[in-house]
């Protein structure tokens, strides 16, 4: 076993150990090592620090529970996508959040997921690892092709498809363009679909932020760190503003935040964007969807819960879960009731 072990730590895989929530990670000198806390490490990977059990034996017993981690870039529509995939069983295709977030930031805490499903992370174009197009390759359409594209590309065929904040805009825009394609949608926490849901949704966070955010944001903003454009700066530029979307404002700490080194260009081209997004409204649309779709939602998301009602009522045959004690982040606040929530439905959905 312990031999196997240290052949798979020479190969290019990460390894998740899910009923540890933890990564084993390539070393240069082949060692077992397995983490059970986490850190952040510059290039990507999340690493921790030495479990403290009984002793590794108890670490290696756990091996047959563990799931490949499996990385790369896909080519579609004329630009490099960057994918991550985890877990096995039932494939789910997810779409982050942002725009200009990548999927980094549902990692590790998701990964929980992946001890019943296989998991499919990829950065939006222009997004994180994924590559920048030109102006032309900045538009929405495009935005949506490209999961067309990977569905084809994965051999998904109708496939289960989870959208997350922005990205539960971007999935519901996919549905409609592509109903026949979804076996189920799962839109999670996600942002309206209507240029006037994002002015509520800013009103809303506004409300919610405390002097204290003011406060500190003014600071970071005045700091020399983030006249140079730190990353630093920037981290705690984006976690000062995620605590009004917590339950639990300190969790935002918790959340991994990463930047490519392009950070700043990829934020600009996000601008052609607006010609789409400026004025907009896919509510009338929403019919179109046809797939079993799952809206859930947090009782202390900072988005209005009246959003997710909208949707709910827009999108025939969707079921609405709304979790207590949960804000935008259910998979870090309440992530079994998150896990539980994703398998009655699906296991519902596979009934229908």
């Amino acid at each position: 076993m312990e031999n196997n072990i240290i052949a798979l730590l020479n190969t290019n895989l990460r390894v998740i150990i899910p009923d540890f929530g933890a990564f084993i990670i390539r070393q240069k000198e082949p060692k077992i090592i397995v983490f059970n806390e986490f850190l952040r490490y510059n290039d990507g990977f999340l690493i921790g620090y030495i479990a403290k059990t009984e002793g590794i034996e108890k670490e290696i017993a756990q091996l047959r529970v563990l799931n490949f981690v499996e990385e790369g870039t896909k080519i579609v529509n004329g630009v490099t996508l960057y994918y991550t995939t985890m877990g096995a069983g039932e494939p789910i295709l997810i779409v982050h959040g942002g725009p200009g977030m990548d999927h980094s930031y549902f990692l590790p805490q998701m990964s929980v997921l992946a001890k019943h499903y296989r998991l499919i992370f990829f950065d939006q174009r222009d997004h994180g690892r994924s590559l920048t197009p030109d102006s032309a390759g900045m538009r929405m359409d495009l935005f949506i092709e490209d999961i067309e594209a990977l569905r084809k590309e994965f051999n998904l065929g109708k496939m289960n498809l989870m959208g997350h904040s922005w990205g539960g805009l971007v999935a519901a825009w996919y549905g409609i363009k592509h109903p026949d394609n979804l076996r189920t949608l799962l839109l999670i926490n996600s942002a309206g679909v209507s240029s006037d849901d994002r002015t509520k949704t800013n009103q809303a966070i506004l409300q919610r932020s405390t002097r204290e955010d003011s406060t500190e944001r003014a600071q970071v903003l005045r700091s020399d760190d983030f006249k140079k454009g730190s990353t630093n700066a920037m981290r705690l530029l984006l976690r000062i503003a995620f605590r009004p979307s917590f339950s639990n404002r300190a969790l935002a700490d918790s959340l991994t935040l990463l930047f490519p080194p392009d950070y700043t260009t990829k934020g600009a081209a996000l601008n052609y964007l607006w010609k789409d997004l400026y004025v907009f409204d896919l509510y009338p649309q929403l019919t179109n969807i046809t797939a079993p779709t799952l809206i859930l939602h947090g009782d202390s998301d900072s988005l209005p819960l009246e959003i997710a009602q909208k949707l709910h009522r827009s999108i025939a045959g969707s079921t609405m879960i709304v979790l207590k004690n949960s804000g935008h982040f259910p998979y870090i606040e309440t992530p079994e009731e998150f896990v539980q929530t994703i398998r009655d439905f699906m296991a519902t959905a596979g009934r229908n």
